[in-house]
C-alpha cells in the first residue's frame, strides 16, 4: 500500500518528458516510447530533480538497446535542464537491473548488433561518470552486469536489505564490462580481481564493505526516499542524512539473500588474487589450500577453486589482463575503449566462441555444462582481442558523447 501511494503521488506531481517530440531521441528510443509502457520512464519534477525508472520487472529490468537509448536521452535531458539531481531505480523489489539482454548479444539477428549495443551502452555509462549533477542509484534487489554499469559510476549508490551485487560474466564466456575494468581494480586490495574472476555475489553488508555501495537505506524506507527526492526542496545530501542508517553487522530476515564474508576473508583474498598472471592466482590458491589448518577456511578456499573451475578459461585470461590494464588506465574512457574491442570480438566469434556456448548452456538449455575451449596463452589473448579495430573489421572505436 505504501508503495502504491508513493507511485500515485509521483504521478500527480510529475511532468513526464514527451518522448515522441524530443529532438535528441534516437530511432530506437522513439520506437520504445510508442509502446504502452516505455521500458524507461524519464520524469522531471517541479523541484528540479529528474528520475529514470526501469520498467521491465518481469525481465528483472534487464537492459535492451531501446532502454540504453532512453537512459541516454534522460541523462542528456538532465544536463540540458540543469537538474538538481538524477535518481535511477528499478520497478519492483526483485531487481534494480539484472544485466543486459545476453541472448540478443549471443545470437544477434545482424552481426553488427552487439557492437552497436556495447558502444551505446558504454557511452551512456560514461555520461553517468561525468554527470555534472549528483547521480543516485538505488541497488534494490539484483544488481548485475549492465545494472552495475548504471549505478557504480554515479556519486551515490544506495544499498538496501535485499541488494545482490555481482559481475558474473566469466561464467558465460564474457568479461566484466560496462566499466568494470575501471572500477573493480580500484576496490580495496585484490577484492576487485577476486570479484571479476569468480563472479562472486555480494549481499548488502559486503557491497558496502567493498566500497561498491555508498549508503544504506532500509528496504521499507525506499518508497519514502524516492518520493522525497521527487518532491522535497531539500538537497540530496540532506535527504541522505535523513534516510541513511548504519546497517546491522549482520542483516537478517527474508529480504537478505547473502550473509557477509568479505571482512573475514579479505586477507586470504589479497594473498591469492594479488598476482602478476592468472597462473600465479592458481598457484597462490593451491598454496593456501595446502597450508590451511582451519576447516572453515579450507572449505571456503575449495569453494573458490570450484568457482574458477566452472568459468571460461578464455574469459579468465581476458579478464585478468583487462583488469591489469584497467588498474593503470588514466581514465574510464580508456577502459571502455578496450572493453568495446573485447566485447565486439568475443561476440563476433559466434558458435565458435565461448560466449554463445556459455549463454546456451547457462541461459538457454540451463544444463550448466558448457564445453569451453582450451585455455589460450596470454600472448594469444592480447593479439586476438586487445588491439585496435582493423580496417577489415570496420567497427567504430569508443568515443564519449560530445554535447
Amino acid at each position: 500500500m505504501q508503495r502504491l501511494q508513493a507511485i500515485t503521488r509521483h504521478l500527480r506531481s510529475a511532468t513526464p518528458v514527451q518522448m515522441q517530440t524530443s529532438r535528441m531521441m534516437s530511432t530506437n528510443a522513439a520506437a520504445a516510447a510508442t509502446t504502452e509502457a516505455p521500458p524507461v520512464r524519464i520524469t522531471p519534477h517541479p523541484n528540479g530533480s529528474l528520475t529514470l525508472s526501469l520498467h521491465r520487472p518481469k525481465a528483472l529490468n534487464a537492459l535492451s538497446k531501446p532502454m540504453v537509448d532512453l537512459l541516454t536521452e534522460g541523462l542528456l535531458t538532465a544536463r540540458k535542464q540543469q537538474s538538481r539531481c538524477v535518481l535511477v531505480y528499478g520497478e519492483g523489489d526483485r531487481a534494480f537491473c539484472a544485466g543486459g539482454d545476453i541472448r540478443a548479444l549471443a545470437f544477434p539477428k545482424e552481426p553488427q548488433e552487439p557492437h552497436a549495443f556495447f558502444r551505446a551502452e558504454y557511452r551512456m555509462n560514461h555520461l553517468i561518470h561525468t554527470s555534472p549533477m549528483p547521480y543516485c542509484a538505488i541497488l534494490r534487489g539484483i544488481t548485475m552486469g549492465g545494472g552495475v554499469g548504471i549505478s557504480v559510476h554515479g556519486k551515490v549508490r544506495i544499498v538496501t536489505d535485499n541488494t545482490v551485487f555481482a559481475m558474473p560474466e566469466t561464467g558465460i564466456g564474457l568479461f566484466p564490462d560496462v566499466g568494470g575494468t575501471w572500477f573493480l581494480p580500484r576496490l580495496p586490495g585484490a577484492t576487485g580481481m577476486y570479484l571479476a574472476l569468480t563472479g562472486q555475489s555480494l549481499g548488502p553488508v559486503d557491497t558496502l564493505f567493498a566500497g561498491v555501495g555508498t549508503h544504506f537505506i532500509p528496504l521499507s524506507s525506499i518508497p519514502s526516499f524516492i518520493e522525497s527526492v521527487e518532491t522535497s526542496n531539500d538537497s540530496l545530501d540532506t535527504l541522505l542524512q535523513r534516510f541513511t542508517t548504519k546497517p546491522p553487522e549482520s542483516l537478517s530476515g527474508s529480504n537478505v539473500k547473502l550473509p557477509p564474508f568479505l571482512a573475514q576473508r579479505r586477507e586470504l583474498i589479497d594473498k591469492i588474487f594479488t598476482a602478476q598472471s592468472y597462473e600465479e592466482v592458481e598457484k597462490n590458491l593451491e598454496r593456501e589450500l595446502a597450508a590451511s589448518k582451519d576447516e572453515g577456511e579450507k572449505a571456503w578456499l575449495a569453494g573458490v577453486k570450484k568457482q574458477l573451475s566452472t568459468k571460461s578459461p578464455t574469459s579468465l585470461m581476458i579478464t585478468f589482463h583487462a583488469m591489469q590494464l584497467g588498474r593503470s588506465a588514466p581514465t574510464l574512457a580508456d577502459c571502455l575503449r578496450t572493453e568495446l574491442r573485447l566485447g565486439t570480438r568475443i561476440t563476433a566469434e559466434g558458435a565458435n566462441g565461448d560466449f554463445s556456448e556459455g549463454v546456451k548452456a547457462i541461459v538457454v538449455d540451463k544444463k550448466h555444462k558448457p564445453q569451453w575451449r582450451p585455455r589460450p596463452t596470454l600472448e594469444e589473448v592480447k593479439s586476438k582481442y586487445f588491439a585496435p579495430f582493423t580496417m577489415e573489421e570496420d567497427r567504430a572505436e569508443f568515443e564519449p558523447i560530445q554535447e
